[in-house]
């Protein structure tokens, strides 16, 4: 395991022969920000990474957000028709 919790672990780093640039390069390439964002990190037999994500990306707490809106607006449109249809 190279990276646990969003930390390096150096004796698995240096064992594979990688270097932290290295390992932050492949991280940059999947998509990740930095190393706070990593839960855990493995390099598998075959030479590919396995990296499992410790936070929600960027785009699923950004869509989240928009739909939360989307229902606000949705509710406050509602009310609207309501009080518009009710008068």
């Amino acid at each position: 395991m190279l990276v646990k919790d969003g930390r390096i672990v150096k004796h698995a780093l240096a064992q594979e022969l990688l270097t932290r640039a290295e390992l932050m390069t492949v991280l940059h390439r999947q998509g990740f920000a930095g190393l706070e964002e990593v839960e855990q990190c493995v390099l598998e037999p075959g030479g590919t990474f396995a990296i499992r994500r410790k936070v929600p990306p960027l785009e699923e707490i950004q869509h989240q957000e928009v739909m939360r809106r989307l229902d606000d607006l949705s509710g406050k449109l509602e009310l609207l028709l309501q009080r518009r249809g009710g008068a």
